[in-house]
């Protein structure tokens, strides 16, 4: 596509430099970009936050240059300038790619926990109703045409706009109009959605995380509300489950003219249920799944709700009818890594969740207590160059809910492993004089998590009637460790996978 038209394509209003004007207006754009690897000739590069250090690099290729007004342009290089480069390229790569999503259900689902298993949920219940669909988030892309399932690894939660654009692009020559998106505050802050025409929003909540790239949880909670501005501009449904002063923050979108809304107010998880319908709660659908925990639940109706809203769209150009009353998760198989249980013994579950923040830690220890779990041991750590804020806060949520804490190594990175434990400790002692329950330091992760399973089977041993619950949080479907700028293969799955098979040949 020349360069002119795809800028009229876009709708943006773009400057370009007078010398570059007869040089570039004719010129066929074949990709877009803000990764300096893939500039060269036919390139259009964006300076965008990520992008604008390798400008020299892009403009040696022979990439024509998208700045804004304040960058510096390399001697002789054609350049086009915007306001904002992140939110331009957006709305660049959706015209290059012929808007895709302007012919497409598209489902996005944010907020800090509860993303990816709720569009997992969503695009199973899709994929039930014998619609082809597809869901794009933390676990890569997924997709069903009507006859075959593909997987593959995308490396973002929410890709690149122009990676997301060409996959809508490919999805949609493919015959797939329902899609489900995870948007990460990062990308939503970056701009990555941008000129996505979005069918509803899905929040599953707020808590403390990513405050390493937000700063502030004001911050954080800004780039979250974006994607409702983009909802109302797209006259989206939206459905929320919120806590106290996201709802606040949120509550106005829902005397704007949407097609729907559903606001759960505040207040704890059975009283935020008891606000939605009768139908909604008591549904089939929210309880009948793998792990019934009451944040799953609201996995479950918050699917249920959008999946009730889209699954009539585009039914004339399914290949067969979909079907939807009567559908619930009973046959769904959960998420890896999202409290996946594995059976140790009649006595003893594991799970691996990818808690890996305050608010996600807490929930789930409260959720194993709550459906039956006597005695609930956690191995946890945190990642290295990361928010260290949340690390006490961490260790005193493990102290108070698991009767027993072993703090061991997430992902250090480039920190000192140590320090980072004895972060974590600093919460746990806070708790220590009160609750009398014990803690380990572990920081070989392998190792902790054998001690854990150890400690399971001797309590199970000495109070056979009670049920232990193995909760092994942080990394969920992660299949590596980093340790300082190294990063070598490690599951908790395959890791506690090995210890039973062990296990059971020395019983």
């Amino acid at each position: 596509m020349q360069l002119m038209e795809l800028i009229q394509r876009s709708g943006l209003s773009c400057t370009v430099g007078l010398a570059a004007a007869n040089t570039v207006s004719d010129m066929e754009i074949l990709e877009i970009t803000d990764d300096s690897r893939r500039a060269g000739p036919g390139v259009l590069y964006c300076a965008t936050r990520n992008g604008r250090k390798y400008i020299e690099q892009a403009a040696a290729a022979g990439s024509i240059l998208l700045l804004s007004p304040s960058m510096n342009a390399p001697a002789n290089a054609s350049a086009l300038r915007v306001a904002s480069p992140d939110r331009a390229m957006a709305h660049l790569a959706a015209a290059l790619n012929g808007h895709p999503s302007k012919e497409m259900c598209v489902v996005a689902v944010t907020g800090t926990n509860g993303k990816t298993t709720t569009t997992h949920m969503l695009y199973h219940l899709w994929k039930k109703a014998g619609l082809p669909c597809a869901l794009v988030g933390t676990l890569g892309l997924r997709y069903f045409d009507g006859e075959v399932e593909v997987s593959r690894e995308t490396g973002f939660t929410t890709p690149r706009s122009y990676e997301l654009q060409a996959i809508l692009r490919e999805l949609l020559d493919r015959g797939i109009r329902h899609v489900t998106i995870e948007a990460s505050s990062e990308a939503l802050s970056l701009g990555r959605l941008e000129a996505l025409s979005i069918s509803g929003v899905l929040f599953t909540g707020l808590g403390r995380d990513h405050l390493d790239h937000h700063k502030t949880l004001a911050s954080y909670m800004r780039a979250k509300r974006h994607l409702f501005f983009l909802a109302v501009r797209a006259s989206a449904f939206f459905s929320v489950y919120a806590e106290d002063e996201a709802l606040h923050s949120l509550r106005r979108f829902a005397e704007r003219p949407c097609i729907a809304s559903r606001l759960a107010l505040p207040g704890n998880t059975s009283s935020s249920f008891s606000l939605l319908s009768a139908i909604e709660f008591e549904s089939e659908i929210t309880a009948r799944q793998p792990v019934p925990t009451g944040f799953n639940r609201i996995n479950a109706a918050l699917a249920r709700f959008a999946f009730e809203r889209t699954a009539g769209r585009f039914a004339s150009a399914s290949r067969t009818e979909p079907h939807v009353n009567g559908l619930d998760l009973a046959d769904f198989s959960g998420v890896p890594g999202r409290m996946q249980r594995l059976s140790v013994s009649d006595a003893i579950d594991a799970f691996v969740d990818y808690a890996h923040s305050p608010d996600s830690l807490e929930r789930v220890l409260v959720e194993a207590r709550s459906i039956g779990y006597n005695t609930i041991i956690v191995v946890f750590g945190c990642g290295g160059d990361r928010d260290p804020g949340k690390r006490p806060l961490m260790g005193e949520i493990a102290a108070r809910l698991a009767d027993l804490t072993i703090v061991t190594d997430d992902n250090p990175r480039t920190e000192a492993a140590a320090s980072i434990r004895a972060q974590i400790l600093t919460g746990v002692a806070e708790r220590a004089g009160d609750m009398l329950r014990p803690a380990l330091e572990i920081g070989n992760r392998s190792e902790a998590i054998k001690a854990a399973l150890a400690h399971a089977r001797q309590i199970s041993v000495e109070s056979p009637a009670r049920r232990i619950a193995v909760i092994v949080a942080g990394k969920g479907h992660e299949t590596y460790q980093i340790i300082g700028r190294e990063k070598t293969h490690f599951s908790d799955v395959e890791e506690i996978e090995q210890e039973i098979v062990r296990a059971n040949r020395s019983a």
